[in-house]
This record gives structure tokens, C-alpha cells and sequence, in this order.
């Protein structure tokens, strides 16, 4: 962690920090139920606008973005939006200008990210939206595969938060990819609720949400919570356990993620599971080892000097290799063999070369 505690020496870094520090507590409080924090993150406040991303595209920055927008048939389509037009642009007909990985390329978003690495020692993406006024739907209901935790930085938006409990191992594919493929049908919301500037709000992972805006634009920034999408989630370690010894398959569970004190903690871990013996501390450890390989391995992607699209592109795929290998052999363990690293699939490299090439021709370059 040596780079990623140098970064945050920074002052600004520090002020991101201190805004994890509040947050995490509450978080940690209802993991697997939705929440909202008012007043937590006053650091956000103005911390990227839409004037910002104009400022970073103009000034040589890569970001890749997409455009969404409702669909009546698919709940929610996207399409790619080049940057080089200009946020006002990507907003014209009440759409949402959708930006992935901006802790990739921008640097006060790399600052904000690393922060967040550090406060919850668990993997952690970040991203961007932004949405014009007036719009009733800037995103309709769906769900996610990480827990999402919204900082609103610019403006205020609408959200309402369904609860998406029980989870069922044998669907949680679909709970969890949610409104992505057909529109929603949802009773009542667990959460409605304005968030202003500063605040904050958590869904976990599996919970669908929608978003609509009021008189003034939205910007906002959410960090993914990527338990689930890297094997650190309650599943994959039952099934773990599972395959170790004569313990059931875990079928049916109100959580998806593990709590977030215990992905990288094993004596947590060992808590949570209410048991010690030599099966449960193997998984424990080597959950706890994947999980700091992964936080490592993203510190390394956030960090950098140069956001121009090359650059971008070299960093990209050095961490999409890296963290492949990494899914690959925590997947084989989780079926009930030995770690082992293996040399990078060639073909599964090609696959990542060739998906920043397509980013950066879709942005013009």
C-alpha cells in the first residue's frame, strides 16, 4: 500500500479521506439495507461539474462515455457519446451522460477512489453521472451487481430505492443484472428521497433504483462496491466452504455482499462465519489475500501522471490482465482447488486489447 498512502498524503487526497472516514461507519451500520447520509461528504460539494469534464476532454483528458435513456422495450438503453461534443450536448432530449471509470483518468476522481480503497479495503470502481433538469426518468429502475454509493456533487436528484431481498443463489444472476434487459414492474420504494449537494446514499448490490431530477442539473459520482463482481460476496464464500467440506450450498440469504468490515479481515470473517476450524480460516485467509491483490492491482490503475487516451489505454490493460488472472484462479478456488496463478490467457489479453482500442475509437481517437 506504500503508493496508494503516498497519494494520500496529498492534501485534497486527505479531505477525500476524511469524507470516507464518516461515511464508512454508517455504512457498516446497515450493509445490507439502503440508507441515505445527509451533510456526510461537504468535499463533494462542487468537486466535479459538468464544467469540470468539459475542462479534462479539452484539455487532453480521456474519458469514456455512453449516453442512456429509457427504453419502453429494454428498461434502459445506452449508446456511445463522444466526449469531444461537450456535456451540453449529451444532455440535449433529457438524456444522461454516463461516465465509466472517471477515477481512471481524472485525477481528483483518482483521489477520491484511492481514499475510498483505503477507508474500505475492499475493490472499489468509480463513476459519473450527469443529467439536465427537468428530467423525469435520468435512469429508470434497475439494478446493480455492486453496492452503489452516491456522493451528489453538483445539484440535487430524485431517488427511490426498492429493496431487492430474498436472494436465491440459483437467481441471483438475474436479480443482480435487474431492469438492464426489460423494464421494471416494482411495488412501493423503500427509499424516496431527495439528495442534495454533500449528501450521500448506499444501495446494496441487487437493490433496484431510479433517478429522476428536479429545477437544476445533476452531477454526481458513485462508487461501486465490487464485491460480487470479484468473488468477495456471501456466495462464493459458502460455496467455497462448501466444496471443503460436508457444509450445504447456500441457497437462500438476505445479503449478497459480506459485510464490509470482513473481505479483507480474517479474523472478521471467521466472525461473521461463526466458526474457526481449519476449512473456514483457508477460505477466510485466501479470500483476504484476493481481495488485497484486487485493491492493489486498482491503487496501481488510479495511479497516474498522464490521462491522455494512450495512456489510459496501456493502464487499462495492464489492470484488466492482471485482475483477470487474479478472478480466474480465486474462481478455481472457490470450486475447491488450490490457488494458482497461471501465465495471462492470450486470448482473453486479445479481448481486453482490443475493448480499450474500441473505447478510444469511440471517442474519436
Amino acid at each position: 500500500m506504500r503508493r496508494l498512502l503516498a497519494l494520500l498524503a496529498a492534501a485534497t487526497a486527505i479531505q477525500w479521506d476524511a469524507a470516507w472516514r464518516r461515511i464508512v461507519p454508517k455504512v457498516e451500520t446497515t450493509w445490507s439495507e439502503a440508507s441515505i447520509m445527509r451533510n456526510v461528504a461537504p468535499e463533494a460539494v462542487g468537486a466535479v461539474t459538468t464544467a469540470t469534464l468539459d475542462a479534462h476532454v479539452l484539455n487532453g483528458g480521456f474519458l469514456s462515455a455512453r449516453r442512456g435513456a429509457p427504453s419502453a422495450e429494454y428498461g434502459w438503453e445506452t449508446e456511445p457519446f463522444q466526449m469531444r461534443s461537450g456535456t451540453s450536448k449529451a444532455l440535449e432530449g433529457r438524456g444522461t451522460l454516463i461516465l465509466n471509470g472517471v477515477a481512471e483518468t481524472i485525477p481528483e476522481c483518482a483521489r477520491c477512489a484511492l481514499a475510498a480503497l483505503d477507508a474500505f479495503e475492499a475493490p472499489c470502481s468509480l463513476n459519473c453521472y450527469a443529467t439536465g433538469p427537468g428530467t423525469k426518468v435520468a435512469a429508470p429502475p434497475h439494478a446493480d451487481a455492486q453496492g452503489v454509493l452516491v456522493l451528489q456533487t453538483c445539484g440535487s436528484q430524485r431517488w427511490r430505492v426498492w429493496d431487492g431481498r430474498p436472494f436465491y443463489a440459483s437467481e441471483l444472476n438475474t436479480k443482480l443484472t435487474a431492469g438492464k434487459g426489460a423494464p421494471l414492474t416494482l411495488e412501493e420504494p423503500f427509499l424516496d428521497v431527495i439528495l442534495k449537494e454533500g449528501d450521500a446514499l448506499y444501495a446494496p448490490a441487487g437493490w433496484p433504483h431510479a433517478t429522476s431530477t428536479l429545477e437544476d442539473t445533476s452531477v454526481h459520482l458513485t462508487l461501486g462496491l465490487d464485491h460480487a463482481i470479484f468473488g468477495l460476496d456471501r456466495f462464493s464464500l459458502a460455496r467455497a466452504l462448501a466444496a471443503r467440506d460436508s457444509g450445504s450450498r447456500l441457497e437462500v440469504d438476505d445479503a449478497v455482499a459480506l459485510p464490509f468490515w470482513s473481505p479483507m479481515n480474517v479474523g472478521a470473517t471467521l466472525q461473521y462465519l461463526e466458526r474457526s476450524d481449519a476449512a473456514a480460516r483457508d477460505v477466510a485467509v485466501a479470500f483476504a489475500a484476493h481481495a488485497y491483490r484486487i485493491v492493489e492491482a486498482q491503487a496501481r490503475l488510479y495511479e497516474f501522471e498522464d490521462a491522455s487516451p494512450e495512456a489510459w489505454r496501456q493502464r487499462w490493460r495492464r489492470w484488466a490482465d492482471e485482475s483477470c488472472r487474479y478472478v480466474m484462479a480465486h474462481n478455481q478456488f472457490i470450486a475447491g482447488d488450490a490457488f494458482a496463478l497461471e501465465d495471462p490467457d492470450p486470448e482473453m489479453a486479445e479481448q481486453n486489447d482490443l475493448f480499450s482500442r474500441r473505447e478510444l475509437e469511440q471517442q474519436g481517437y
